[in-house]
């Protein structure tokens, strides 16, 4: 019934209500549209749950802007995976998660603020630390009596620490904010706007909003919260995967390298939408390892009555059980098994509309890792570039195998419904002189 529950209205059925239930048990998940997190105790933690404008910023401007943000976005990943990747001449065990926190922060960094903001050790730390001390603190007060958290959370030491980021955060968002609001007003129409994701929020914020540096502030690390880590997991998940399959290796470098070659050596648009196999292994290693075994979390705030008689009562909060479904072989051949270019295969087979919902960024009814509906995940166009980019550049540039010659992946780790990668394990790294 899910293709008939997401055509109702929120007044009816709310991703929000089911976000802001507190009487849930939080877990640690945090997804780009983040209709994946079980519940977030989201005043008791200092995450910006609902936000309008930002929506519209990442549906508005960032998405319809990646061709052109393109180079920008390219320039960052291999500059970062240069400062940050060693040397490599011989096989060097190296932990990707901390490597790929950083890159990541840096590339997301430079949409979100700037190249100058986005190479600041201070934000850069800021960034990444700030999604694991909010979500900590929204788990952490879960642990009390609902009568308790409004006289407790102050007290507990993830929520403070939550809150001293937040101005550590504000004393270097402020003062940019300040700075374009004055040069904006000096500059009349000659002024040339920056254009990142603070400009944004800025040109479509009220004057209130704008001047309001607190909520700048909140928006900026709203949108690291919803980026960086999640789009770490799936570069992680990948190398998870590509690791001990080298079977794979080959094939996507040399994609790779034929798919340049006929777009003069440049990543683009429409180099992203060649390299098919790349994409195809992504998605399967997404469906193979989702961020969250169910999905489609929402509460029900009127009575509904489905047109199959089930019955819907107000109050209650529903889940779609998405990993099954995604590993039921009613729904695709050999579910249970890992084929990494199975989704381009059926894009070869099919063609238009069909095609593409064999995507990476596809979301239906039977693959909904990036959610399901109008509130499916805004971002996932602009993490599917990232995690593409990087990909690709580890791929042609560097040789990859497990540790110890092995040949099965880390295990996941299972925290309540959500799956995450081993992220204290190390892989195997050789500069590819080719």
């Amino acid at each position: 019934m899910l293709d008939e529950l997401r055509k109702l209205p929120d007044s009816t059925i709310s991703a929000v209500e089911a976000l802001e239930e507190v009487r849930i048990r939080a877990v640690y998940c945090p997804v780009s549209s983040s209709l994946h997190i079980q519940s977030l105790a989201a005043k008791y933690s200092t995450i910006l749950v609902e936000s309008p404008l930002r929506i519209h910023v990442v549906k508005a401007d960032l998405t319809p802007q990646l061709a052109t943000l393109m180079p920008e976005i390219v320039d960052e990943v291999q500059s970062a995976l240069s400062d940050e990747m060693p040397i490599c001449k011989d096989w060097t065990a190296i932990n990707a998660n901390n490597v790929l926190l950083r890159v990541i922060a840096r590339v997301s960094g430079r949409i979100f603020v700037g190249e100058e903001t986005c190479r600041n050790e201070e934000w850069m730390g800021i960034s990444i630390d700030y999604t694991n001390v909010a979500f900590a603190a929204s788990f952490g007060i879960k642990k009390w009596h609902p009568q308790l958290r409004p006289f407790v959370y102050r007290f507990l030491s993830d929520y403070r620490r939550a809150v001293q980021l937040g101005i550590d955060a504000k004393r270097i968002i402020g003062p940019l904010v300040s700075r374009r609001i004055k040069a904006e007003a000096e500059g009349g129409k000659d002024y040339q706007k920056p254009n990142d994701s603070l400009q944004w929020l800025m040109d479509r914020a009220t004057e209130t909003e704008r001047r309001d540096l607190d909520k700048m502030t909140r928006e900026q690390l709203s949108l690291s919260l919803a980026a960086i880590h999640t789009t770490t997991m799936g570069v992680l998940q990948a190398l998870n995967e590509l690791a001990p399959r080298p079977e794979y290796i080959q094939p996507l470098r040399e994609e790779l390298r034929t798919v340049l070659n006929q777009n003069d050596g440049v990543f683009t648009k429409r180099t992203m939408e060649q390299l098919k196999k790349l994409d195809s292994f992504m998605k399967e290693c997404n469906r193979m390892n989702p961020v969250t075994v169910a999905s489609f979390r929402r509460k029900i705030l009127r009575d509904v009555t489905l047109s199959d008689g089930t019955q819907l009562r107000a109050g209650t909060v529903l889940l779609a059980p998405s990993d099954a479904i995604a590993h039921d072989d009613k729904h695709l051949q050999s579910a249970s098994t890992f084929d990494g270019f199975r989704w381009a295969r059926m894009r070869e087979e099919h063609s238009g509309l069909q095609a593409g919902r064999e995507q990476y960024v596809a979301v239906s009814d039977k693959a909904m890792q990036f959610g399901y509906g109008r509130h499916a995940c805004p971002g996932r166009f602009f993490a599917a570039n990232e995690i593409k980019i990087i990909l690709a550049n580890l791929l042609l540039n560097y040789e990859i195998k497990m540790l110890d010659g092995a040949h099965e992946r880390y295990p996941n780790q299972l925290w309540d419904s959500n799956l995450m990668p081993d992220r204290t394990k190390e892989f195997m790294f050789k500069r590819n002189q080719a």
